[in-house]
């Protein structure tokens, strides 16, 4: 292999980053669609706030499960197959809704996008993995993950905007052809990487010569190895505390500090942005500036969001305009470790394994994400206390802090 072929191969990376992330963002547009639309289709449909709130809650139940199933998929048949799946059925399920009669036609068909959905983060992990050396991978993978900000950024402004001009019903339908030539693109552009010991692999992601041993001692070790549940456990803490951050912030800033709701809305989005930023700038001085180390970078983010918690539960009536440099670092460390927990899962599993890795550790995140805006909202409603519901919030910091001190990140596979 001469090295100009070589070196076009390994530029390729690039390309399956971006493959990757376009998966992403639609599958998030998706999910995340039925907000932006909500008045238009209670107003179209006759229905009520849970009613429109369930056509999106709908789809975790067959998105948890399939999460699972998607992520052994991708190690046995091949992360094209499978990212191609994921974004096909995803894209026809939300054309699908274009012609849907009733609310109930509308459900069914949101549960079965669910099917869909749940395949694209275990095949990005695993592409990613597979592609990436050590000393890129949680920049990329905090890059990739910027396509879940992006969709919601993406869809608050244009579907909106979409249902005013043409009706709700056309902005179902453009992000469903949208999702459907994403599918193509995943089909025409994905690639496998270059063979395992071929010229052109970067150093840092060949593997040993020596004999390699089966998918069946390979799994039995992964779900054996304390390692990777104390990380997904890690991951899952933070992640109550992420997501009851993002579900309640505008009602905590209106209810119980007195913003005005459209000041509580953009400093939420503000919040988001600051992520957006903290995911490849978490991975970027993981990556380069301490030589791929992920659990350092984790625990100081995963800490700094904990006593921010503490701070917002203390003293939130007495921060006056530090509050806004405040939410800016919590968005950073709270919703900027995205990256580094999927790189690592990563990594602890081993290339063999990335894509069950990814499925199991996203089905931990996953719950994290349904579970944390209620457990915060359920505090608030039962004691009347936003103070004490950040508190409790502070506790899972903790928790995950504890969780991810106890992952052995020598361990890791590759």
């Amino acid at each position: 292999m001469t090295t100009e072929v070589r070196e076009k191969l390994y530029r390729y990376r690039w390309v399956i980053l971006t493959v990757a992330w376009l998966s992403f963002l639609t599958v998030f547009l998706v999910r995340g669609g039925i907000g932006p639309l909500a008045p238009f289709v209670m107003e179209s449909l006759h229905i009520s706030r849970s009613q429109v709130q369930s056509l999106g809650s709908i789809v975790g139940i067959t998105y948890l499960p399939t999460m699972l199933l998607a992520g052994w998929m991708v190690d046995r048949i091949g992360v094209r197959r499978i990212l191609v799946f994921g974004t096909f059925i995803t894209g026809l399920s939300t054309t699908a809704l274009f012609f849907a009669p009733s609310y109930q036609g509308m459900l069914t068909i949101m549960a079965l996008s669910g099917l869909g959905s749940a395949c694209i983060f275990p095949s990005a992990v695993k592409a990613i993995i597979s592609w990436f050396p050590l000393r890129e991978r949680a920049t990329v993978m905090g890059i990739n993950q910027t396509a879940i900000n992006a969709s919601g950024i993406i869809g608050g402004s244009l579907l909106p905007t979409v249902a005013i001009a043409l009706g709700w019903k056309y902005g179902l339908l453009f992000l469903g052809l949208m999702t459907l030539a994403v599918s193509i693109s995943c089909a025409l552009l994905y690639r496998n990487p270059p063979q395992e010991g071929q010229p052109g692999v970067p150093e840092d992601t060949q593997s040993s010569l020596s004999p390699q041993p089966s998918k069946s001692q390979l799994m039995s070790s992964l779900f054996r190895s304390r390692d990777i549940w104390m990380l997904f456990l890690a991951g899952f803490f933070i992640n109550i505390v992420e997501w009851g951050l993002i579900g309640n912030l505008v009602l905590y800033l209106k209810e119980y500090l007195l913003f005005d709701v459209k000041i509580a809305g953009y400093l939420l989005a503000m919040t988001e942005a600051a992520g957006l930023l903290g995911k490849p700038a978490s991975g970027l001085i993981s990556d380069r500036l301490l030589l791929g180390r992920r659990k350092i970078v984790f625990i100081v983010m995963a800490g700094a969001a904990t006593i921010i918690c503490l701070m917002l539960g203390l003293a939130g009536h007495e921060m006056q305009w530090l509050l806004y440099p405040v939410l800016f670092i919590m968005g950073v460390v709270a919703i900027g470790w995205g990256g580094l927990y999927t790189a690592l899962a990563g990594e602890l599993a081993g290339k063999e394994l990335a894509g069950v890795a990814g499925g199991t550790g996203g089905f931990a995140l996953v719950l994290a994400a349904f579970l944390g805006p209620l457990f915060f909202a359920y505090i608030v409603d039962v004691t009347g206390s936003y103070p004490l519901a950040w508190l409790i919030m502070a506790v899972s910091g903790t928790i995950s802090v504890g969780f991810m001190f106890l992952v052995r990140e020598y361990k890791r596979r590759i």
